[in-house]
């Protein structure tokens, strides 16, 4: 009920929004008895590549991101030009992204390998909805064709998104893709059966995280003149969101035994298994090496084996301090489809 009420507001605040700058109508104004600017109406689409930082791609690894786990975004966009400088633009997107210990982590650097020993991986489809202004460097006056030959921007705006993030299942499961957050890998929504290192009997291990979130957009571009109607722009755009569980990794391993499944209990700890599910590369030689000399096996408190500091209650899995991101970095291509729409020239 809450998830669904979340989703109805987050919907209706984006309608009003779109109301307000798309179906108002302009009415035409004069000074001093003659026309100054004449605004337009556009539309287009976005082809781009996208990246995310999270547990699987920290921040404090590179100075880029992990150019091996982009991947793509489409989008539909509809632009209102509202006065020399300013334009609004609604969109939908939908962008994947994508992480794996075993592409970031590299077993042989003492700051990665606790990463390549934890071995969890991802994806993600976003599905976004946004309203964002984008603030010309260069003011556009007149009429639509007389606009400048190149116009670099400022972007900011809000959206809201939904998401659902993935694994592949170890090999015995089939090796398929399986949402993670009906698995609460990290207990969300659960209660402890006993006292841990993690916490009391009884305690939560936290509520389980909404499929709906909200972001803010905010980046820039430059937008190419093709024709009197055509625009190109090229527009790199970071999105801060309110959730750590764009991977399904956040803060702590969950007691085993409170986990609802077996399936859920190995998509949790993964981190003796001598195959890496997601890019089919062994890791037989890096866990015997890693375990003798780093971190030995030990057992879980349901006698399993694990790697020592993974699997247990208490035991680090991610960082809740900080929370995940990502890019689109797109091409723009809008047609002008309106161009009776005029505003006051301002000074």
């Amino acid at each position: 009920m809450k998830i669904l009420k979340s989703k109805l507001l987050l919907t209706l605040l984006l309608l009003a929004i779109v109301q307000v700058a798309f179906a108002q109508p302009w009415k035409q104004k004069k000074f001093n008895g003659k026309k100054r600017d004449v605004g337009y109406l556009a539309i287009g689409g976005s082809l781009g590549f996208t990246n995310y930082f999270g547990e699987m791609n920290p921040w404090t690894q590179y100075a880029s991101t992990e150019i091996r786990s982009t991947r793509y975004s489409l989008g539909f966009n509809v632009l209102r030009k509202i006065s020399p400088r300013v334009h609004i633009r609604a969109g939908i997107t939908w962008a994947r992204i994508t992480g794996d210990d075993n592409v970031a982590a590299s077993p042989s650097s003492e700051r990665h390998r606790y990463r390549y020993m934890r071995n969890t991986h991802f994806r993600n489809d976003i599905f976004e909805l946004s309203i964002t202004g984008t603030w010309d460097l260069k003011r556009s006056s007149g009429l639509f064709y007389k606009r400048a030959a190149n116009t670099p921007y400022l972007m900011a705006g809000i959206a809201g998104f939904y998401h659902n993030p993935m694994a592949r299942t170890p090999e015995e499961y089939g090796n398929r893709w399986a949402y993670l957050r009906p698995l609460r890998t990290e207990g969300q929504g659960l209660v402890r059966t006993e006292d841990s290192p993690g916490g009391a009997k009884g305690s939560s291990y936290g509520k389980m995280y909404s499929n709906f979130q909200i972001a803010i957009p905010i980046g820039a571009g430059i937008r190419f003149k093709l024709n009197d109607k055509t625009d190109l722009a090229f527009e790199i755009g970071y999105r801060i969101t309110f959730t750590d569980y764009l991977d399904d990794v956040s803060s702590n391993y969950a007691n085993p035994k409170d986990l609802p499944s077996d399936l859920s209990r190995d998509m949790a700890n993964r981190t003796l298994e001598e195959k890496a599910a997601n890019t089919g590369k062994s890791r037989e030689a890096e866990l015997l090496r890693l375990t003798t000399e780093v971190n030995p096996i030990v057992s879980d408190s349901m006698g399993n084996p694990t790697i020592t500091g993974f699997g247990n209650d208490g035991d680090k899995r991610g960082d809740s301090r900080t929370k995940d991101v990502y890019w689109i970095t797109a091409f723009h291509l809008t047609r002008i489809i309106n161009v009776d729409l005029r505003c006051p020239k301002f000074k």
